[in-house]
């Protein structure tokens, strides 16, 4: 195995610990491919480009993305954490590390999505 692909399964075990040991599998594999996968990435595209001998039905993957279980707050929390381990070191004069984060894209709107709204990109 290649020290590129030993980096990246490091990575994305830090996401590992709020999956399930089934949905892992799926959800490595779905990142995998789509890091590779050039041009639109959809599960048709993920799943043509993965690994034939390793990858199971199509159907498993979209019913994963369906109706599969998540953990968006724990793996947020694990991705931030994971950040501020990596450039801890890039501090201004007072100690703070500052993260510039753009939501203006997601079009998500509702009772139970705080602060949420639609804006739209003047480049777009």
């Amino acid at each position: 195995m290649s020290s590129e692909l030993i980096i990246w399964y490091q990575l994305l075990s830090t996401f590992r610990s709020p999956c399930t040991r089934p949905g892992w599998d799926r959800l490595a594999q779905l990142l995998t491919a789509w890091v590779l996968c050039p041009g639109r990435h959809t599960v048709t595209r993920l799943w043509g480009g993965m690994d034939p001998n390793g990858r199971l039905r199509y159907e498993a993957y979209a019913w994963f993305l369906r109706k599969g279980r998540r953990h968006g707050a724990t793996v947020w929390r694990l991705w931030v954490r994971f950040l501020v381990q990596t450039v801890k070191g890039v501090r201004n004069q007072y100690g703070e590390l500052w993260l510039l984060l753009d939501d203006t894209l997601f079009h998500k709107t509702g009772r139970k999505v705080a602060g949420a709204g639609i804006f739209r990109d003047a480049v777009q």
